[in-house]
């Protein structure tokens, strides 16, 4: 069987993550901190390999039964969370016997485990190209991720610190709190400061207050669609992206 998945598993380098940042014009304690969210900062597996999680239900339907895939009466996404970590694995190399790319696309790889079906929104062609990449450079992993960011339109939603928005769109809907606030913990680790409090249509409260009366507008303390138009003017003004959420570029 050849392994895509094991390369030169070349180091990351400070470097690496700087130029990441750059080209998506955030600090470095963002990426940082979405990577050490996604994959508890891993590239590689201790043998080498890419980082991954095989996730079963994204695979073809006719392929589950040769895998041992059986969620019954269970949801699949909830019967595939339930797999242990060694047949996790078992059952991605006997998909991969049966149907490589298939395999590939319904794993996630790397440090920001990034599922093999988005490997086109990741700058790649096909899911194999992308997984060999990532197992020979580990600035496959922070390109691919700046990619999908990029494809996904999810630079906004960085650039904000809006983490619950970013990890709606990067985790699904699901667990997009629980995952916002663990990004913020772990940007505050790397940054040293916590990231500014992220108004949208709907908030409430002193901080809009104060949005309200640095915007000279009328103050209600309700972030309604008179301050949403300001907000969105402002930022065009400034050169921001008019998203109407109020995050940490918006505030600086």
């Amino acid at each position: 069987m050849v392994e895509l998945w094991k390369g030169q598993a070349e180091p990351i380098s400070a470097a690496d993550f700087k130029r990441a940042a750059r080209s998506l014009d955030v600090s470095e304690a963002v990426i940082r901190a979405v990577f050490e969210v996604e994959a508890s900062g891993r590239f590689y597996r201790a043998d080498g390999t890419v980082e991954r999680r095989f996730e079963p239900h994204h695979l073809p339907i006719e392929h589950w039964g040769a895998v041992g895939f059986a969620p019954g009466a269970k949801a699949p996404w909830r019967a595939s969370l339930a797999i242990k970590t060694a047949d996790r694995e078992r059952m991605f190399r006997k998909a991969y016997s049966i149907a490589p790319e298939a395999a590939l696309r319904a794993t996630s790889w790397g440090a920001p485990q990034i599922m093999g079906f988005n490997a086109k929104a990741s700058g790649y062609s096909t899911a194999a190209g992308m997984v060999e990449d990532m197992a020979n450079r580990s600035a496959a992993h922070l390109e691919a991720f700046a990619a999908f960011v990029r494809d996904k339109e999810l630079i906004g939603k960085l650039r904000a610190h809006d983490w619950t928005g970013f990890a709606a769109v990067y985790n699904g809907n699901g667990q997009a709190k629980a995952y916002g606030a663990k990004i913020e913990a772990a940007y505050q680790r790397h940054s040293g400061k916590a990231s500014a409090v992220v108004l949208r249509l709907g908030s409430e409260g002193q901080a809009v207050r104060d949005l309200q009366h640095a915007l000279s507008i009328k103050i209600d303390g309700g972030f309604g669609p008179a301050t949403e138009a300001a907000v969105k003017a402002f930022q065009t003004r400034h050169g921001l992206t008019p998203d109407g959420v109020v995050g940490d570029k918006t505030w600086d």
